[in-house]
């Protein structure tokens, strides 16, 4: 039952259980992932782990458990770091561990994968956006963000 929007507690339809989460607001498209693993994955984990052997792809990557930022922008978010500046990377958001649903540059399942190109802080945050199943990545670190959000869904 996905029909609480209070911001006090969801249920979700996946495991059943009741996940509190604390001064959320957002509308309710938001709480079709609570309670699932939302995951970025890519080929940016070697970079990221400085290991050539690593993984890439892996839709159950630990590196790429992404967070939700209720309360601030009702999104989920995973910071990378170490990846090699002007390298360009490619990344999608699976569900669950599996590639049976993924999210790439479009809002439809199982599209293309996005891309983004490292800026010289070889810091990204890779963000999905629940109510439209939107990637977006923040390329750098700035305390104010919004002017540098590169919006995965278009041709980057």
């Amino acid at each position: 039952d996905l029909s609480s929007t209070s911001g006090i507690s969801v249920t979700t339809t996946t495991t059943g259980s009741s996940v509190a989460i604390p001064g959320l607001v957002c509308d309710s498209s938001f709480y079709q992932y609570v309670g699932r693993l939302v995951t970025a994955t890519g080929n940016w984990t070697q970079d990221a782990t400085q290991n050539a052997s690593y993984p890439i792809f892996d839709p159950k990557e630990p590196l790429g458990a992404m967070t939700l930022s209720a309360g601030e922008d009702c999104m989920y978010n995973v910071t990378v770091h170490n990846l090699v500046a002007g390298r360009a990377y490619r990344w999608k958001v699976t569900l669950d561990g599996t590639w049976d649903v993924s999210f790439g540059c479009s809002d439809t399942p199982d599209d293309t994968d996005c891309d983004f190109i490292a800026p010289a802080s070889g810091v990204v945050t890779l963000i999905f956006d629940p109510s439209s199943n939107h990637l977006l990545e923040k390329l750098g670190t700035y305390e104010s963000c919004d002017e540098y959000y590169a919006y995965a869904s278009l041709d980057v």
